[in-house]
């Protein structure tokens, strides 16, 4: 009798492996017949929405099952509607991807209510850095940060978070500059259609390679006053970066962190809590796309200069920043909101 309930027992056993491992469905087999949504974290017609519609057109090829990818526009606060979206309401099996501006990860440094937690998103990796720098219009005759000191500038902005109000308005307050804000543009194409009509004199945040693509705009219709990069770029090499503009090291440290966010530069990422096996699928095939000589010739051929980062190093610059101490938190939190909210 025990030798037959044992015989039992291991029939029985046998039986449940072929069942399980039955279950156990496949990355490829997950994505087959799969819709993937790609949310882009700002209007349509920018460099995110440029750079997140030409990721989805190439990307599926090396994802296993080969899903369709639709992208979605998701404006609003440089991306934080987006990003709440990605964090706290997308479904987290995969099928659901973010391009994302990097200020999400300063917004919830400036204010830990902010209904996220950027370092722990599944992030996939850095297309390019930001290259933005800070523009006046050829009508109001300022042409350098010593003319900006002197003379007020009326600049648009997407938000009271992003970068095209934050650092103007650090710059006013390290620099001297008297750079008037005005928040509530939709994407960076409605802020420089703005500025040919005349409704505003400049961006404070605005990509270069944008306006590199506009013949003749360089030292003719604009005046580049300064970049949001960390150090001088290569492309205009006598204009300064924001952290050289600080008269002191407290307006040095707070300006750095703000340049820092150009080095995080556009992303993709995936909601927190995504199956291992399909992140890193996911992960794959992002590094595979980066690399990929047809991705890389019509990202150039759409002014997308292509320097990616691993997963594994946004993932620690994310959390680097998301670790700054009390002391640097507070300073921004302070000195980088609205001038008429002091």
């Amino acid at each position: 009798m025990t030798r037959l309930l044992a015989r039992i027992g291991l029939v029985a056993t046998v039986a449940l492996v072929p069942a399980s491992a039955a279950t156990a469905e496949s990355v490829a087999e997950f994505y087959k017949g799969k819709t993937i949504n790609i949310i882009i974290g700002a209007g349509p017609g920018g460099p995110y929405d440029n750079l997140a519609r030409t990721f989805a057109q190439h990307v599926r090829r090396f994802i296993p099952g080969n899903p369709t990818m639709v992208p979605q526009n998701m404006a609003g606060a440089s991306s934080l509607r987006a990003a709440e979206y990605l964090y706290n309401v997308a479904p987290r099996n995969g099928t659901v991807l973010g391009v994302l501006q990097s200020m999400i990860i300063l917004d919830k440094l400036i204010d830990p209510t902010e209904k996220i937690e950027p370092q722990k998103l599944g992030w996939l990796g850095r297309v390019q850095p930001l290259d933005n720098v800070g523009i006046a219009w050829h009508t109001t005759g300022v042409r350098t940060i010593a003319e900006a000191r002197q003379k007020a500038i009326i600049y648009g902005a997407n938000s009271g978070i992003g970068t095209t109000s934050i650092i103007p308005w650090a710059l006013n307050r390290f620099v001297g500059t008297r750079f008037n804000v005005i928040p509530g543009y939709e994407s960076q194409t409605t802020e420089i259609l703005a500025m040919e009509r005349g409704e505003i004199e400049g961006i404070g945040s605005v990509s270069l390679a944008d306006l590199t693509a506009k013949p003749g705009w360089i030292g003719d219709k604009i005046a580049v006053l300064y970049t949001t990069t960390a150090s001088r770029q290569a492309e205009l090499p006598d204009v300064p970066a924001i952290p050289e503009l600080a008269a002191d090291e407290a307006g040095r440290a707070v300006l750095g962190v703000l340049a820092s966010m150009s080095d995080i530069g556009h992303t993709v990422a995936a909601p927190p809590g995504v199956p291992a096996d399909r992140l890193q699928a996911l992960r794959d095939a992002f590094a595979r796309l980066v690399v990929d000589p047809s991705f890389v010739e019509e990202a150039t051929k759409r002014g997308i200069h292509v320097m990616p980062r691993s997963a594994e190093e946004i993932t620690q610059s994310v959390e680097q920043d998301m670790s700054l101490p009390p002391a640097m938190v507070g300073a921004l939190k302070a000195l980088t909101v609205a001038p008429a909210a002091r």
